[in-house]
């Protein structure tokens, strides 16, 4: 990224990976166990959990947010996502990408790694 001049860069993680020096809340503590034994969500974690270390330790130069929805589903928009304190509901494709791109395009969230939910 560096290398051509990229700046900013938004990366969709999970909400059951924490933030950089932050737990998971309690029920997703709890939650993430049963998850991972209906579906093999462990090196899909892995892999964020690495992303997010490396920007966080290795990315002060760059403008990254790392937004982490719930679950991911298909449909027409249900609306504008916010950024969060604390975990929301499944949120749609479209939604999220909308997210995105408004993310992208400003400075709001720099260095930071929100839940969304719907406003």
């Amino acid at each position: 990224m560096r290398a051509h001049g990229v700046g900013r860069v938004v990366y969709q993680a999970s909400a059951m990976n924490p933030a950089p020096g932050q737990p998971l809340p309690p029920h997703l503590r709890l939650l993430r166990p049963l998850v991972s034994r209906m579906v093999d969500t462990r090196g899909i974690w892995a892999d964020h959990a690495a992303v997010i270390a490396y920007l966080g330790e290795a990315a002060d130069d760059l403008a990254w947010t790392v937004t982490r929805a719930g679950r991911l589903g298909t449909g027409p928009s249900r609306g504008a996502l916010v950024a969060s304190e604390s975990p929301g509901s499944a949120v749609r494709y479209v939604d999220l990408a909308r997210f995105s791109l408004e993310t992208v395009r400003s400075d709001r969230h720099v260095r930071a790694c929100p839940y969304l939910r719907y406003a």
